[in-house]
């Protein structure tokens, strides 16, 4: 995680042993964590099943780009909520 880059993995489940608990085996993981700044605010798990199904530099980057999306989302999330919590303190000090 502390490259900030997708990583791609092979047997997993040797380190990650709740992935054996997935109902079909697993081939491939391709792991892409998102920031919000310099923060790390989550991770974006992708796991391929079949023999054939092998990730490439270009599902790295549509997957990037989801992340993107998601930190932009938990930013928003935070504001609102930030917002809300400003909106309750406002209130409280009106009555």
């Amino acid at each position: 995680m502390d490259r900030r880059c997708p990583q791609l993995m092979q047997d997993e489940v040797l380190y990650s042993p709740y992935l054996s608990g997935l109902q079909m085996p697993v081939r491939e993981v391709l792991l892409v964590p998102f920031y919000r700044g310099q923060k790390r605010v989550g991770t974006m798990w992708i796991v391929a099943h079949e023999e054939t199904g092998v990730f490439e530099a270009e599902d790295a980057r549509l997957i990037g780009s989801l992340c993107q999306f998601a930190s932009a989302a938990v930013e928003v999330l935070e504001t609102l909520e930030a917002a809300e919590k400003t909106r309750r303190e406002l209130a409280e000090v009106k009555s």
